[in-house]
């Protein structure tokens, strides 16, 4: 399934097209088909690394980090990913905005959430051992495996990024 199509069904589904919640412009199209090939493609090297850098409120976050995480791991139940942020409570935003589609998408695939452990911060895939962690910056991740790894906002805002003891510190 093309990630491009999934999104605009996760998002849209049910939705009158006078009512879309995600329509695919042109950045939308390009930041869909990039993670795509990014993910499909083989480097030859042990790992590779994708910088999407765009203007605030454009949609990558809803594009990318709320969406194609589960849709890749669906497609990969038996990996890993974590989600970083600059808070705790915007990890939890995009687990649970994941999690969601896939209780609600999982079908597609064959998969659903393992019930045992399902939150904003953790779930899993049922009968597999493909899980999601979404964390705030900072926050523990040892022993965790993370074959797709996306951070998204680690700074909260233009005050921590010029904050010469915030760079020192690492936050």
């Amino acid at each position: 399934l093309v990630f491009l199509y999934f999104c605009h069904y996760a998002h849209n589904h049910g939705r009158a097209m006078d009512d879309l919640l995600w329509y695919p412009s042109k950045l939308h199209k390009f930041l869909c088909r990039k993670v795509q090939e990014f993910v499909e493609t083989d480097s030859g090297k042990s790992f590779s690394i994708l910088i999407l850098n765009t203007p605030p409120q454009v949609g990558k976050s809803t594009t990318v980090t709320e969406t194609f995480p589960v849709w890749w791991l669906m497609r990969n139940p038996d990996k890993g990913v974590i989600e970083v942020s600059y808070g705790d409570d915007l990890a939890e935003r995009f687990g649970k905005a994941n999690l969601e589609k896939l209780e609600q998408f999982g079908y597609i695939f064959g998969v659903k959430p393992d019930k045992k452990k399902a939150t904003a911060r953790e779930f899993q895939i049922a009968g597999h051992k493909g899980k999601m962690i979404s964390k705030g910056y900072g926050s523990a991740l040892t022993g965790n495996t993370g074959n797709l790894i996306l951070i998204d906002d680690p700074v909260k805002n233009a005050v921590e990024a010029d904050s010469e003891r915030d760079r020192d510190q690492g936050g």
